[in-house]
């Protein structure tokens, strides 16, 4: 069972551990997002494996982590500890994304 929150570290071992060996889904929002912003899943799978977690919080019931590379952040929330949920991604040089992040919406 998965006990909430993991730390950034621990974030960071699952995420890796469940895109080596189990399930990834993006949510509807993920899926948007990614194709309004021109970002891949392939990009967001890269950082996953070579980026870090920057931030942990609750956010509608759920812990969402979110990764960052210089270029690329992607938000994932666990399900278990055999799957991880992509919640979102952007490009955390944009400005306006920090903006869309604080008022709630990304």
């Amino acid at each position: 069972m998965l006990i909430e929150p993991l730390t950034p570290a621990d974030a960071e071992i699952l995420a890796r551990r469940i895109l080596a060996f189990g399930e990834v889904r993006l949510l509807g929002h993920a899926t948007d997002r990614a194709a309004e912003r021109s970002i891949s899943v392939a990009e967001c799978i890269e950082t996953i494996r070579s980026g870090s977690v920057v931030d942990v919080h609750q956010r509608k019931g759920t812990w969402r982590y979110r990764f960052e590379t210089e270029t690329t952040a992607v938000a994932v929330l666990f399900e278990s500890e055999d799957t991880m949920w992509f919640v979102t991604t952007y490009d955390p040089r944009d400005p306006n994304e920090g903006k869309r992040l604080e008022e709630g919406r990304s």
